[in-house]
């Protein structure tokens, strides 16, 4: 393998997965085992999950793949495209045209909430589509830490741990590694995200805020890509962010403009951070109460226009930390907001998290969001999505005492 082992990963259950193999056509991703002999700069394997409301916007973010796709000399695509209740797709995309290797007539329709099934088409296109580096894209609806992508026909959602778990099986089975992890999809550039693939990738672009129907520009992204193939993974992961940015500002000015590129190796001094300061924060929480508070009124970000986007209770990462240090006159607490603030650039200054310059003076577009609600009902989940922050298997959760801090501020209320 590429990179590290996966010893510190749960891995998925064998038996389970034979026992999905068996259920699935026999045409499906086994029967296309053997791909092109060449092998390319990149491969972009495309994980859309359509099988629900987004299903007409899958064929529009094809179309703009198709688009992109000018010449194939050094980047492969390959797309799992599921689509609303009927049937499932897979997909390569050559400049002249789409090459369906699996299509209505198969009736393939693989549960797409499932992680196995991620793993299984994650394995079968790294072997299949070999390259020097491989980007996933992670397409269809994101609701942050809570979880991705939503099948209708199945009734199932993916948790972040399982597609953790998915992501380091498949690379461990093919002996390759996931370069870039890029979701098209709302609200995943959380710090607890982030955290859980820390792993399994060295990049992650995402969005800190809703991403509007559009989606991502992959007409751009891919011709970036294949005008300079060997440029570095970081730089690249940066310049899709900034092709994010020109493409909602023209489409739909009205959306969150909030795309992020992170180098998920490097965010463990953060999440330290947090610990430390979440520790801090409960030894004198009666008289900080008030200022964490007022921070996090501050920093919240997800409530504007109510619905959906009202159930989430994320803040900014870098706007919470910077508050706190302003207002909480306790060393401890201050050391550990700016150890916070700190973490988002490497020893020698280099960003390790990266949003577009035009919106980074915005209050909630620094990069990263971290879960904090309100009150003690919305944290339990009692809305949209209700999953127990404590209980869902979050590595991040596990190394911190951010969730007991928030257990002492509700307290507090």
């Amino acid at each position: 393998m590429q990179k590290m082992a996966h010893e510190t990963l749960k891995c998925l259950v064998v038996a389970g997965l034979m026992i999905l193999s068996a259920a699935l056509p026999r045409v499906g991703m086994a029967a296309y085992h053997v791909g092109p002999d060449e092998s390319k700069v990149w491969t972009y394997l495309v994980y859309m999950a359509g099988d629900n409301n987004l299903d007409y916007w899958g064929s529009y973010s094809l179309d703009l793949i198709q688009q992109g796709m000018t010449d194939d000399s050094q980047v492969h695509v390959v797309v799992l495209f599921d689509h609303y209740q009927d049937y499932a797709e897979l997909i390569v995309v050559h400049p002249e045209g789409l090459e369906v290797l699996v299509g209505r007539q198969d009736a393939f329709e693989p549960d797409m909430g499932d992680p196995e099934t991620l793993q299984r088409f994650l394995e079968w296109g790294m072997e299949s589509y070999d390259a020097d580096h491989f980007a996933l894209v992670l397409w269809d609806h994101g609701g942050g830490w809570k979880n991705f992508a939503t099948d209708d026909d199945n009734g199932s959602r993916m948790m972040i741990d399982g597609m953790v778990q998915a992501i380091a099986m498949a690379e461990d089975q093919a002996e390759r590694w996931v370069d870039l992890v890029v979701f098209d999809a709302c609200l995943m550039a959380m710090i607890e995200v982030a955290y859980e693939l820390r792993e399994v990738t060295d990049y992650l672009v995402a969005s800190t805020h809703t991403v509007d129907s559009d989606g991502f520009p992959y007409h751009t992204m891919l011709q970036e890509l294949i005008d300079d193939p060997g440029q570095t993974t970081w730089e690249y992961a940066k310049l899709i962010v900034d092709r994010y940015y020109d493409f909602v500002e023209r489409t739909n000015a009205h959306a969150g403009l909030a795309g992020s590129a992170i180098r998920v190796a490097e965010v463990e001094p953060i999440v330290l951070a947090i610990d430390a300061l979440a520790e801090a924060l409960m030894a004198d929480m009666s008289s900080h109460h008030g200022s964490v508070a007022a921070a996090r009124a501050i920093a919240e970000h997800q409530t504007w226009g109510g619905g959906a986007a009202g159930w989430f209770w994320y803040m900014d990462l870098w706007t919470f930390a910077d508050e706190i240090a302003g207002r909480i006159d306790d060393d401890a607490v201050f050391d550990a907001a700016r150890a916070i603030q700190e973490g988002y650039a490497d020893r020698s200054g280099e960003a390790i998290v990266y949003a577009h310059p035009g919106k980074t003076l915005e209050r909630f577009m620094h990069g990263l969001t971290l879960h904090f609600p309100p009150s003690r009902a919305r944290h339990e989940g009692t809305g949209y999505l209700g999953q127990d922050y404590e209980e869902v298997g979050l590595d991040f959760t596990r190394d911190t005492a951010w969730d007991e801090m928030l257990q002492e501020f509700y307290r507090g209320q």
